[in-house]
């Protein structure tokens, strides 16, 4: 566990210090815009929001307690029982380490916002084909992002390894401990 804990730590703070960071630069450079901002012919746009609820704002329209249990408290005791898991379970391979470190920094980072402004910063959409995103942030893509990392380990389950065929051969041992071939 404690060659394990740094790395963990410094995932989990990096995550939340670029989901921080950028938040501050679009509260600081994208509040007062009334209109989106489009990069790559509209695939990739920026367009300030204040999002009370969760995920595509869902939950935003909860009364204050429940959206504090259930937006706050509830994945905020999910967030330490995932960062227990991580530090104790010596069986993660380290793409699973990196990648369940990133969904805790994410998850951690939103849960800061609710916490302190009472609503989570989102400032990125993606559309192409027909096809959008809600509007996310750095935290969000954290979570994917460690999703990913975690993914192929899920499909794949966790490997037994097979036990080994025991060798049999037609020898005895004799009272004095040696070997004869019957």
């Amino acid at each position: 566990m404690k060659r394990r804990l740094p790395w963990v730590i410094g995932i989990i703070g990096i995550m939340v210090a670029l989901d921080q960071l950028t938040k501050i630069w679009a509260i600081n450079n994208m509040q007062r815009l009334m209109d989106p901002i489009e990069y790559l012919g509209g695939l990739f746009n920026l367009r300030y929001v204040e999002n009370r609820g969760a995920f595509l704002s869902l939950g935003n329209d909860l009364a204050p307690g429940l959206r504090m249990v259930l937006l706050n408290i509830l994945p905020a005791i999910l967030l330490i029982g995932m960062l227990a898991y991580i530090l104790r379970n010596r069986s993660l391979d380290r793409l699973q380490v990196i990648g369940l470190s990133a969904i805790v920094g994410g998850g951690l980072s939103n849960i800061v916002d609710r916490i302190s402004e009472g609503y989570v910063v989102d400032f990125m959409h993606m559309k192409a084909f027909g096809l959008q995103t809600g509007i996310f942030n750095v935290a969000d893509l954290a979570i994917v992002f460690g999703m990913i990392l975690i993914l192929p380990s899920m499909i794949k389950g966790e490997q037994k390894p097979k036990p080994q065929a025991v060798e049999t051969t037609a020898q005895e041992v004799d009272e004095t401990g040696v070997k004869t071939d019957s």
